[in-house]
């Protein structure tokens, strides 16, 4: 139980890292009138799945 909440805690702030992250680019390719290119934010998925693969091994 303590095991699956503790799941449910970390899918839950990672979603909402990954919600931040997509207004962060909305905001600035509003703001610099350029899109930001995927890779950028591919990088950035790619180190919270390891941290997330951490996570869930404690």
């Amino acid at each position: 139980m303590v095991a699956f909440l503790r799941d449910v805690g970390v899918q839950l702030y990672f979603e909402n890292a990954k919600l931040q992250v997509t207004r962060l680019r909305a905001s600035l390719t509003e703001q610099v009138g350029v899109f930001i290119p995927q890779l950028t934010f591919s990088v950035i998925d790619v180190h919270f799945n390891l941290v997330m693969e951490k996570i869930k091994s404690l």
